[in-house]
């Protein structure tokens, strides 16, 4: 249920953000909220298909090639299905017909603005644990490593290569640049994110 709810608050935002189609849809009659579900979808799909013949009717009157047809042809046939998958979702507002859609928006809403407030965002280093920080900084010295790499090897147009001189190099590169992220994570990261920890968690929709 509270996946369905989700979905159906997802498509909102996509398709109904100021919600006129769902205060339509919710003083209705359940069994007519359902035909409309049924009917539209219906509709759609025959839509979708007619559209698709014309388009491809249009893409091969110009005598494109074969490959650019195949491709073009591919392209539409996964919009429609994307199309399709959406308007399925139109379903799901039916589990959302009794919630209280605007608490939950206005909930949301306040949560964000805490969050943005108090720096809580997921992508702050601050906010990642121990795994994902020596992650990002391992990432962070493999595309040093690559820059350097890059560079030695272009070098050998003006010089000789000196791999041990290079391995060397790295070597003491690595030294000094865990001993500087270790310091950096200890004096900076760590010290906010004690104080990020301090910080009480903002609960949004017990219901969903």
């Amino acid at each position: 249920m509270k996946i369905a709810i989700k979905i159906a608050l997802i498509w909102l935002l996509i398709f109904d953000k100021h919600r006129l189609l769902f205060k339509t849809l919710q003083p209705l009659n359940n069994y007519f909220r359902w035909f409309l579900y049924v009917s539209t979808n219906i509709a759609f799909y025959f839509f979708i298909n007619f559209m698709e013949k014309i388009s491809i009717s249009f893409i091969i009157s110009y005598s494109f090639d074969s490959t650019v047809e195949s491709i073009i042809i591919s392209m539409f046939g996964f919009f429609k299905i994307l199309s399709m998958v959406l308007m399925f979702g139109f379903f799901f507002l039916e589990f959302i017909i009794d919630f209280d859609v605007e608490k939950y928006q206005k909930e949301k809403e306040d949560k964000e603005n805490y969050i943005k407030a108090n720096k809580l965002q997921w992508w702050r280093l601050r906010n990642c644990n121990w795994f994902f920080r020596i992650v990002i900084y391992t990432i962070i010295f493999i595309i040093l490593f690559l820059f350097l790499l890059n560079s030695f090897l272009n070098s050998a147009e003006i010089k000789p290569l000196d791999f041990v001189g290079f391995v060397t190099f790295i070597k003491q590169f690595l030294a000094v640049y865990v001993v500087v992220f270790m310091l950096f994570d200890y004096k900076f990261v760590q010290r906010a994110r004690k104080k990020v920890l301090q910080i009480s968690n903002f609960e949004v929709g017990e219901k969903v």
